[in-house]
């Protein structure tokens, strides 16, 4: 803590400053009670109830404004929120008070990587609706204007394929063969389910990113064994399998700080439970 009357730095534990020797009890007092309420505050953001973590570390900083850890979690629980400018701005003020900082650093970095992801992100969403709407909209044309044909009947079992049975791979590989097709529509309509499927995973892809970027590690391992349930072709996979085995890395770190948590009273065993079975999935 800081001697309100010299602006020395002492330990958290002195009674009076060791350079002016003014008394700092009373400040000790509000120090002490401003890291009851941070620690509530990371009780609370390890069971994922952010808005009383928010409340607390706010707490926190009006008792002890010149608390670095106290902003950096702040940011960090802001970035989950997706409130990137209330996290950066967090950010910024851990590193005012502690050029030093770290973790600040690293988040602001990451930070910066999740900017250039969410336009990416966001864009590949709106292309996959729009192709959806295409797709359909000329499978259903093709119903009205073709007479049955064997074409038709294998581009409807792709479509089930892809959107019912979800295998990506295999209903790319129908996909394809009809690319040749006799009928013109047909051969349209199938490189327009093409599209939508790439896009799709292409959408899959960058949403793990961002789960990733975030610390959201559940949900980017979670959504990345979905999509590898969906079966997709070989370029994919091997996209896939790179991010799972970080993910994977960054999940057993996790875990092994948690498992401590548990051992310190500081997360209940069910929650580890629930880790352990994402892990494993």
């Amino acid at each position: 803590m800081i001697c309100p009357y010299c602006d020395t730095e002492n330990r958290d534990e002195m009674e009076k400053c060791y350079h002016c020797g003014n008394d700092l009890s009373m400040l000790r007092l509000v120090v002490n009670k401003a890291k009851q309420h941070y620690n509530v505050a990371l009780e609370h953001a390890e069971r994922q109830r952010y808005n009383e973590a928010i409340h607390e570390l706010h707490d926190t900083l009006e008792l002890h404004s010149d608390f670095p850890s106290a902003h950096v979690v702040l940011g960090t629980i802001y970035a989950k929120q997706e409130q990137y400018e209330e996290a950066r701005v967090e950010w910024e003020n851990a590193i005012a008070l502690d050029p030093n900082c770290k973790k600040a650093y690293a988040y602001l970095n990451k930070l910066e990587r999740v900017r250039q992801s969410l336009p990416t992100l966001r864009r590949l969403t709106v292309m996959v609706w729009f192709l959806a709407f295409i797709a359909i909209a000329s499978f259903i044309g093709l119903i009205f204007t073709l007479k049955p044909e064997p074409d038709m009947g294998l581009l409807n079992e792709a479509i089930k394929t892809f959107s019912i049975e979800k295998d990506f791979g295999l209903a790319l590989e129908s996909l394809d063969k009809l690319r040749n097709s006799n009928s013109t529509q047909v051969a349209l309509a199938a490189e327009q389910w093409d599209r939508l499927i790439i896009e799709r995973m292409e959408n899959d892809l960058t949403a793990i990113d961002h789960h990733l970027n975030t610390d959201q590690l559940s949900m980017a391992l979670g959504s990345a064994m979905n999509m590898k349930k969906k079966n997709p072709p070989a370029k994919y996979q091997d996209q896939l399998n790179g991010k799972i085995e970080i993910l994977r890395t960054a999940s057993m770190k996790e875990w092994d700080e948690k498992v401590q948590h548990v051992k310190d009273n500081r997360m209940a065993f069910d929650e580890l439970l629930t880790l352990s079975q994402t892990i494993a999935a």
